[in-house]
């Protein structure tokens, strides 16, 4: 993950997150293939660290995003915790999700953020029969990308 950034909006707070090296080529040729969904599962844990002591896990929410073809109606669709949106053709589906813009976290604001940490883990699933210089392979082989990142809130924190 290249950026984060958390928004407060009374007891809510919004967060985005923008990646870096993006495995866009790869997700779109993938969803070409029509074959296999693509996942995307996004881990948000809010704690509060303390010094010689376990950290205190205060909040955990998962976030997935699936990303499949469906041939009878042939379309691309993108089902999430909020729902399913469709897109008829998949390049229009990967700008949607090369980057996660205003996910409200569930996590209600009582006190101030100065001393909470704010960790999230993306992990991006799929499968294709091309190699990692993007040549056609007979074999399928499954791919799965790992990001994580943990940030203190009052450096993430805006207050725009």
């Amino acid at each position: 993950m290249a950026k984060i950034k958390v928004y407060r909006f009374q007891d809510q707070l919004i967060l985005s997150l923008f990646y870096q090296d993006f495995p866009t080529q790869e997700i779109l040729l993938s969803l070409k293939e029509q074959k296999h969904p693509i996942y995307l599962n996004f881990s948000f844990e809010v704690f509060k660290k303390r010094f010689l002591l376990p950290d205190v896990l205060i909040h955990k929410e998962l976030y997935v995003q699936k990303l499949y073809y469906n041939p009878e109606e042939n379309l691309y669709f993108l089902e999430d915790n909020f729902g399913i949106q469709s897109f008829e053709n998949p390049e229009d589906l990967v700008l949607k999700i090369q980057f996660l813009d205003s996910y409200p976290l569930r996590f209600q604001v009582k006190n101030d953020l100065s001393n909470l940490y704010l960790k999230t883990n993306v992990e991006i699933t799929y499968q294709t029969h091309l190699s990692k210089d993007l040549r056609f392979t007979k074999n399928q082989h499954k791919i799965r990308l790992k990001a994580e990142n943990t940030l203190p809130f009052d450096v993430i924190y805006r207050k725009d």
